[in-house]
């Protein structure tokens, strides 16, 4: 009953694989579709037409030509009033293929929840019942309450078996243990300050012997331009050794101060 046999001219024409049975609806959705693109492409015609007449009145108008206008005025009208009426068919003819494509739709929701159901009471029928869903909680229920009680046991066991003695001994040891500890840190202490003097020394040393390495240059420059040089340039001369003595007790200041060692201690 849902299927008709097409009646489409062109099958008739052309002898295509139209001419058969196609189902009832898409038929319709066919037919529908078909005739809002033909309506369309009219309105599209009736509007030219319309705008067309609208012109050769104003024209007809300015050329003083009233009875021509009037005419190209009732061309427009009439197109214009077929216009409007194929716009309400446009319209009555896109609802009517919005409510089929929409019954499409609604109807293929309609089996795909049929089929959620035939599934569910499948399932149900080979074994998912109220009274199995609730002894299988029971059950697990009752084992997980076992199996608490089983880590609680192993909780409770105490595996600690020493004496009083044998800590108070172990913790004797531990004592002496940390008395050396300590012992060996201040003996590496003084082991490491007595480094850090003798550095010191050191340095003082080193620095002493470049002052008094500097301090006889200057004189051996100083005596060597006093003899080479005329009685007139004295005066230079004892100028010139005041500089030069000033340079090496500046000098002096410069040198690096003897500076202890810091080795850091753990």
């Amino acid at each position: 009953n849902n299927y008709i046999t097409s009646s489409h001219p062109t099958s008739e024409k052309t002898g295509s694989s139209l001419n058969k049975f196609i189902p009832e609806v898409d038929l319709a959705i066919h037919h529908l579709t078909e005739t809002r693109d033909k309506i369309e492409t009219r309105m599209k015609r009736l509007a030219s037409m319309a705008n067309q007449a609208q012109k050769m009145a104003v024209q007809s108008k300015q050329a003083k030509n009233n009875k021509l206008a009037i005419h190209h005025m009732r061309r427009r009208n009439n197109a214009q009033n077929e216009l409007d009426r194929c716009g309400d068919t446009l319209l009555n003819l896109e609802a009517c293929l919005t409510s089929i494509q929409r019954s499409v739709v609604d109807k293929t929701i309609l089996e795909s929840y049929e089929l959620c159901r035939d599934a569910l009471r499948v399932t149900r029928k080979e074994g998912m019942d109220v009274e199995r869903v609730d002894g299988v909680m029971e059950e697990l229920s009752e084992e997980m309450g076992y199996l608490a009680t089983v880590d609680a046991s192993f909780a409770s066991l105490n595996c600690d078996t020493s004496s009083s003695t044998e800590q108070k001994d172990l913790e004797k040891e531990l004592a002496e243990l940390e008395q050396e500890i300590i012992d060996d840190c201040n003996n590496t202490s003084d082991g490491k300050e007595q480094q850090q003097q003798i550095c010191a020394s050191d340095d003082t040393k080193r620095n002493n012997a470049d002052t008094s390495s500097l301090m006889k240059e200057a004189a051996t420059t100083a005596v060597t331009a006093e003899n080479s040089l005329p009685a007139s340039h004295e005066k230079t001369n004892d100028v010139e050794l005041e500089e030069t003595t000033s340079n090496i007790n500046s000098n002096t200041e410069k040198l690096p101060q003897p500076t202890t060692a810091l080795i850091p201690t753990e």
